[in-house]
């Protein structure tokens, strides 16, 4: 057997040795999906508060950037 018969017996050895593999929805069950949309919604809600006038005026985000600034 030459160098390149070898070189080409291991490759498909290792092919052969891995199967392929399905991939998997995270999500597929409910609690996980239901607790990835509450995660979801609480961000969302902790967003909005960022927009939000405060009694002031300004928004806190633009508080925030005039401080940084």
């Amino acid at each position: 057997m030459t160098a390149q018969d070898l070189q080409q017996q291991k490759e498909d050895q290792l092919k052969a040795s891995h199967l392929p593999v399905e991939p998997m929805d995270p999500y597929k069950t409910g609690r996980k999906r239901d607790k990835f949309v509450d995660e979801v919604e609480k961000l969302a809600k902790f967003m909005e508060g960022f927009e939000k006038p405060s009694c002031s005026g300004p928004t806190p985000l633009d508080t925030m950037w005039k401080v940084g600034s």
